[in-house]
């Protein structure tokens, strides 16, 4: 909760309530609220959209949040479990969902035109390399880290 707080403060920074509010058919009071703590605490759209997420295990609405705002969502996969911290391990997943990339993306242009099918399968095997990705480049940097703890690197002091 605090980080959204902190979050929500910073918004406040940028643009005041008094000119968010009217913008989001929302009471001035409503958004203070959402920053405040203790029994003045209101549960904002954000600690929702987590509770959702953690609940039914699902990336869905925080992916649609992330294409509105011109991006995409990536789980990172040490926080879920799903990989290794070892190099080695890290190392050949990556191989494995790269090679499953580049298979997806061959089938998908092999017709010389691409289905909405092939597409997502496309953006499936692309979200998952990235996810593998980002293992894999922790992975890289907690295997330095462990080389040479003294490291000067602020990778190696997170």
């Amino acid at each position: 909760m605090e980080q959204f707080i902190e979050g929500f403060q910073h918004l406040y920074d940028i643009k005041p309530v008094k000119q968010l509010a009217p913008l989001m058919g929302a009471s001035e009071s409503l958004l203070y609220k959402w920053v405040e703590t203790g029994e003045q605490h209101r549960t904002n759209p954000a600690e929702y959209i987590v509770a959702m997420t953690h609940a039914t295990g699902d990336f869905g609405v925080v992916d649609c949040m992330c294409h509105g705002l011109g991006g995409t969502f990536v789980p990172d996969p040490l926080v879920r479990g799903a990989v290794s911290l070892d190099l080695s391990k890290a190392r050949c997943a990556l191989m494995l969902h790269l090679g499953e990339f580049v298979a997806a993306v061959a089938r998908a242009v092999v017709t010389g035109s691409i289905s909405r099918c092939h597409a997502r399968a496309v953006r499936q095997c692309w979200n998952k390399l990235k996810s593998v990705g980002e293992a894999f480049v922790r992975a890289c940097e907690r295997s330095a880290c462990a080389r040479s703890p003294s490291s000067t690197d602020p990778a190696c002091h997170n």
